[in-house]
């Protein structure tokens, strides 16, 4: 990755280095000049291991956090990366049929439209004389069912029907290229697996060469037979080689089946005589340098192609910017999501270094006592701090590597046959992953030995409480008025400018800034503070149409995932620490009705309400964590739920799709008279490709912007079950818009991706029509659309497609406008939509229909199950996010080591005492896995529930839907077993000490100082 949220990688990395040696400098100061202090603080890392090992793995999550985010965006960039530079090659820029005044192109007119021969010679003259240009030549494409045949005999196979029973394999959709020699050579040649350079002039009549996707699909071998089909017309071929797969030898995209013969041949049997389909530029330097040269030359094309019917495409430089933006993506996920473990790695540094201070409490006060000054005490902690700090990150980096090899290997099943997952991690993240996370766990550190210091020297070294009173104490005062004020400056500023997060933060500040003076006035801050924090989540809960209602409309990205967890989740754990002692009591009344637990239960309900802060910190981290987890796991299934809905196919079962290069005169009678058994049949309708005809429309920006055309004939209106979210006035139904498609011309209706307030999620939303509605009605809105002709239509959207139709994406038309736009004899890719009664074999049927029209290179779908397996694809990533997440679960786990440690050791003289009036050996091991337990369930439900509810607000939240209706389903399964790991794993790290405080020998245990 070069960029990471639009800052470059090198200038982070430069900043984290000197960030990380500042950190480096103090505590290289505090040896110099305080030895005496450092080794103090340094002499307690080995002295408990176990311990420090707790400590370690808590400090290591944030960079291990960092590590994997980095470290997974690295794979994407470089596999992606690689996967475009070796399907280009040597290609760098396209230059294709377009009417584009600034001679830019769409690449997907390379399947769709060709251009003269002669336009080759017309690209060489512009950019002659440039020295970094090395080659220019034409290509043309086609489309064509491809079956081996092995050795057969071809003067034998005189249809195809003979040719399907002497074929081994087959497959529909294998793409034609046709090049020249001399292009071939200006690229520097190509060579087949053997090693050979291939030579198209010496192929003959019936020579081609496959690609390598092609070769093992069809198990094919140099000298096999092949048979496939141009103009419906069978043609014969003999494999001379199998060549590398790459737009020069057809293969479009990644994992795409191609052959590739000399371009005359393919120009022939297509019908295509003095056509190409684009020119493929090749810049000097090879595969990757000469993406530095991209710019210059694509400048250079655009200026000399402009007003000629052409435009260029610098392909290979938007592949390598569309991998760096995928990596982005990504990363800013995981990044993001993974800030609620970095959250909960803090809440542990700090809960870590409150427990020392209370271990040392009497030490820090005997040494302040005999002259130590606080910041001493700061510098002693800062030592033993940097100490972990510095091994946990060192760690943590390492651990990280090892994540990102782990989603690496969630995402080749994510990937599929898009590209193949690289595994690779930057020496340049990992400079900023361990310096990143240094400075982190650094700053907390520091925080914490701050707060840790402050303590009243009498009091520390009798090892009493200090006293507190909230009305006394100024400073309570001034955080307050600070708190007030920032909270009002952020939430006006978050409505002058109408973004949800300074907004929401502000609102958040400001009732715990009244709060704040409110105590200190004499009030009692368990009321206030409830009160406080009820507000806080009754605010954040909020459904969407009365927050906009209340406040207005406000925009919000990503990030309203963490803030919104850290405020429900930090309001949650206050109202829960506020009124802890009423839940200890019930907990209490319960256990004394269990026959021997009252004495365990009420030594286990003593300790959390003598520390509440603490026992705040772990129930905060707990929640955090199972909140973030829940949340994800909820909108997860619901998406899958709702684009997977009954109305997501738009009734259509089975979807046939033929090539533009061998159509289907008579698609029901071709298939009946195949054997197709049609009488399962509802209805069938036809989808046709407009293609480059109308391709563009002009968006409210001013602004040409691609808009995919389709037509669809009366029998699809028919059959399918088309809704509409929002429609122009005068259709008062849905079926006045489809009665104005079937009947008059140049009337569209769009998807509302399209829709003028169109939202933009990760970019720029597509084409958005000025004056269509998303919702409610609209006028009948008049738009200009365009396509390679260059002439300007003017067409009328009359409505929007409603979202949960989700198999629908772009612009449709009905036949009236298909008959002005596309002559009748126009060859054009189409599909055949069929609805099939209840209970047909859908896959089936598929099957058979691409069994039959085999020869015209069709292919079956079943819609279910693609739409099944395209879901499918995405949840693949949402559960390794999830994984990804659930690293925090470590941390939480890891807190509940630490405090049941800490609670033993603390507490080891009171277990002695214990133990000397009689409590046996298992009631001490219960007493403290029952405190456990009852911090960490509180934790756990407590996120559980408010995950749940964000959940349900999000998926009920049209903005965040798109308008898709949704029926809230609970992810009862993950849910259970996300608590479950949570509590067992918990229960497990608190029962290990438990069963060491159990064995104590009291007479030790009352020597214990």
């Amino acid at each position: 990755m070069e960029k990471l949220f639009g800052i470059p990688m090198q200038s982070i990395m430069v900043v984290m280095v000197v960030l990380l040696f500042f950190c480096i400098a103090v505590i290289a100061f505090i040896a110099w000049r305080q030895p005496v202090i450092f080794k103090l603080g340094v002499r307690n890392i080995p002295r408990r291991k176990a311990q420090t090992t707790l400590i370690i793995v808590g400090l290591m999550l944030a960079t291990l956090i960092i590590s994997a985010a980095l470290g997974t965006g690295d794979t994407l960039n470089r596999s992606v990366n690689s996967a475009a530079l070796t399907a280009l090659g040597p290609l760098d820029e396209l230059v294709l049929s377009s009417t584009d005044a600034e001679g830019d192109a769409n690449v997907s007119a390379i399947i769709t439209d060709t251009m003269p021969t002669s336009s080759v010679d017309s690209v060489r003259d512009i950019v002659a004389g440039n020295d970094h240009v090395d080659a220019v030549g034409g290509i043309l494409l086609s489309q064509s069912p491809v079956l081996n045949i092995g050795e057969a005999d071809t003067s034998q196979l005189t249809s195809f029907d003979q040719v399907i029973g002497a074929a081994t394999q087959s497959n529909p959709t294998v793409f034609m290229a046709g090049l020249e020699q001399s292009t071939v050579d200006a690229i520097g040649g190509i060579k087949d697996q053997a090693g050979n350079p291939i030579d198209l002039n010496a192929l003959g009549d019936d020579g081609v060469y496959v690609g390598e996707e092609t070769a093992d699909d069809l198990q094919l071998s140099v000298g096999d037979k092949i048979a496939f089909a141009a103009q419906n017309e069978l043609q014969f071929g003999v494999v001379k080689g199998i060549v590398p797969d790459s737009v020069f030898t057809g293969a479009v995209q990644p994992g795409t089946a191609s052959m590739l013969m000399e371009l005359g041949r393919l120009q022939t049997i297509t019908g295509k005589e003095g056509l190409i389909s684009g020119i493929g530029v090749s810049n000097a330097g090879g595969t990757r340098e000469g993406l530095k040269y991209s710019d210059e030359v694509t400048q250079q094309l655009k200026d000399g192609l402009a007003g000629k019917g052409m435009g260029v495409v610098p392909i290979k430089k938007d592949n390598v910017d569309q991998a760096e933006l995928i990596a982005n993506v990504f990363v800013t996920m995981f990044v993001v999501f993974g800030l609620f473990s970095i959250g909960v790695g803090i809440l542990l540094i700090v809960l870590i270094f409150t427990m020392l201070a209370a271990e040392r409490r009497a030490e820090m006060g005997m040494e302040r006592a005999v002259g130590a000054q606080r910041r001493q005490l700061i510098q002693q902690f800062i030592s033993e701090g940097a100490g972990y700090t510095l091994l946990s990150g060192l760690v943590g980096t390492a651990l990280g590597v090892g994540a990102a090899w782990v989603i690496a290997q969630g995402f080749k099943g994510f990937a599929g046959d898009a590209f193949n997952i690289e595994v690779y991690v930057a020496p340049r993240s990992l400079v900023i992953a361990y310096s990143l996370g240094v400075v982190i766990t650094f700053l907390a550190v520091a925080l914490s030995s701050w707060r840790v210091s402050r303590l009243n020297i009498v009091g520390a070294i009798r090892d009493i409480p200090d006293a507190y009173r909230a009305h006394r104490n100024r400073k309570q005062l001034v955080w307050g008025i600070v708190m007030l004020l920032a909270g009002a400056v952020l939430t006006y500023w978050g409505n002058d400018i109408s973004r949800q997060a300074p907004f929401t933060i502000g609102m958040t500040l400001i009732p715990f800034g009244v709060a704040a003076i409110l105590t200190f006035f004499g009030l009692k801050s368990r009321w206030v503070l409830t009160v406080a924090g009820l507000y806080t989540l009754v605010f954040w809960l909020l459904p969407e149409k009365i927050f906009n209602n209340l406040f207005g409309k406000m925009d919000g990205n990503i990030e309203m995932f963490f803030v919104s967890g850290i405020c429900i989740v930090a309001a949650s754990t206050l109202v829960i620490i506020q009124n802890l002692d009423t839940i200890l009591a019930v907990v209490e009344h319960l256990g004394g009705r269990f026959k021997g637990l009252l004495a365990p239960v009420r030594l286990a309900v003593s300790y959390p309400g003598a520390n509440k802060s603490r026992s705040g910190m772990t129930i905060a981290m707990f929640s955090l964590i199972v909140f973030s987890l829940v949340m994800v796991a909820a909108i997860n299934e619901n998406f899958v739920a709702a684009f997977l809905g009954d109305d997501a196919n738009a009734g259509m079962d089975v979807r046939v799709d033929i090539p533009a290069e061998n159509p289907v005169k008579d698609f029901t009678g071709t298939i009946e008279a195949g054997g197709v058994d049609t009488s399962q049949f509802v209805g069938v309708g036809r989808m046709d490709t407009i293609g480059s005809v109308v391709d563009e429309a002009l968006s409210k920006t001013g602004e040409w912007e691609p808009l995919t055309f389709s037509g669809v004939d009366n029998g699809y209106l028919d059959t399918a079950n088309l809704t509409f979210q929002s429609r122009a006035q005068g259709y008062d139904s849905d079926a006045a818009v489809i009665e104005a498609l079937k009947t008059t011309p140049n009337l569209i209706v769009v998807t509302s991706s399209f829709t003028e307030d169109a939202p933009a999620d990760f970019g720029p939303p597509p084409a958005q029509l000025k004056g269509v509605a998303s919702e409610g009605s609209f006028a009948p809105a008049t738009v200009e659309v365009r396509g390679s002709d260059g002439a300007v239509r003017k067409m009328t959207v009359i409505g929007v497609i409603d979202q949960q139709v989700s198999m629908l994406w772009g612009a449709y038309v009905g036949t009236p406008t298909v008959n002005e736009l596309l002559p009748p004899d126009q060859p054009r890719a189409v599909s055949y939509f069929i609805a099939t009664k209840d209970g047909a074999d859908n896959a089936a049927i598929a099957a058979d229909i691409e069994r039959v029209l085999l020869p015209y290179g069709a292919q079956g779908v079943d819609i279910e199950q693609e739409m099944k397996d395209n879901q499918t694809t995405q949840q693949t990533f949402m559960y390794i996010l999830q994984g990804f997440m659930g690293l925090g679960m470590i941390v939480g786990i890891a807190a509940v080591g630490v405090i049941a440690y800490r609670a033993v050791v603390e507490r080891r003289q009171q277990i002695g005492m214990l133990r000397a009036l009689g409590f046996q050996r298992n009631r001490v091991a219960q007493a403290f896995v029952i405190e456990s337990a009852i911090v960490v369930i509180l934790g756990i439900l407590s996120g559980a529930v408010l995950g749940l509810i964000l959940a349900y607000e999000l998926m009920t939240s049209e903005d965040f839907t798109d308008g898709v209706s949704v029926n809230f389903i609970v992810p009862w399964t993950t849910i259970i077993v996300t608590l479950a790991v949570a509590i067992v794993a918990g229960l497990i790290m608190a029962y290990l000490p438990a069963r060491q405080a159990a064995n104590v020998l009291p007479a030790e245990a009352l020597r214990y100082e």
